[in-house]
């Protein structure tokens, strides 16, 4: 599993990304305040629902446009 918390250089805040070990990517619609939300994100994720909510799995998530 690997976690990429990003802020992109024109952006105002931080992008969240699960990757699991077959390459398949969760994304958060919105964008996080601090770097340090975006990770409080994942781990409430992983409290909540546990690793399996980032296993391969027939679910798109819409971006906003």
């Amino acid at each position: 599993m690997r976690v990429n918390i990003i802020r992109l250089e024109n952006e105002p805040g931080w992008s969240l990304e699960v990757e699991n070990e077959h390459g398949t990517s969760t994304v958060w619609d919105d964008l996080f305040a601090t770097d340090d939300a975006a990770h409080a994100a994942f781990r409430q994720t992983v409290d909540e629902e546990g690793m399996r909510a980032f296993l391969d799995q027939a679910v798109v998530i819409l971006f906003r446009r």
